[in-house]
């Protein structure tokens, strides 16, 4: 497959479901200490393979409002966390385990303009359904001139929608062969 073009800096926005299985393992951890009453629980963190291979590589990985919102959303309505435990959660992980995972601030109004959304929705009638989350992750992504990651699943509509939309594998096979 070839790329639209290798980042100069290694850095790529990412989607929920990239990241979305370590916070959920680290929702039952941390409940699974919390209901055994230890004082001072600490949360320790094990990324995915998946994931500690690509922070390895020194990549940037950059994590939208829209996919923080899904993550305490998981995180609250799924693994039934007070907000005060689910932001705990969410900012152990940014401030002392991955150094290389960062937040977007702010959004571009424009993002949400009429003719975005007009124009991504006549593009998504002729490829299918796809999530508002999705095509918000996408215009980001685009706004900040950076590829972004998904699962293999939806890689195929996202490239439709942005020629840097990267499947997890492509991601890695990029990212490692760029150090």
């Amino acid at each position: 497959m070839a790329h639209a073009k290798i980042p100069k800096e290694k850095v790529a926005c990412i989607d929920t479901c990239f990241v979305q299985g370590d916070f959920l393992k680290l929702a039952r951890e941390y409940k699974k200490g919390k209901s055994k009453r230890k004082i001072n629980y600490k949360i320790k963190i094990k990324p995915t393979k998946r994931l500690k291979d690509i922070l390895d590589t020194d990549t940037r990985l950059f994590i939208t409002p829209i996919t923080k919102y899904e993550l305490l959303e998981k995180l609250i309505f799924a693994e039934n966390l007070s907000f005060n435990d689910a932001n705990h959660i969410y900012l152990t992980i940014f401030l002392k385990q991955y150094k290389n995972l960062l937040e977007i601030k702010g959004v571009d109004a424009k993002i949400l303009s009429d003719k975005c959304i007009t124009s991504t929705l006549s593009k998504l009638k002729k490829l299918g359904k796809i999530e508002l989350s999705d095509v918000l992750n996408i215009e980001i992504a685009k706004k900040a001139e950076m590829p972004i990651i998904t699962s293999e699943r939806k890689a195929n509509v996202w490239k439709s929608l942005y020629k840097k939309a990267l499947s997890e594998e492509e991601a890695w096979r990029l990212f490692k062969s760029t150090t």
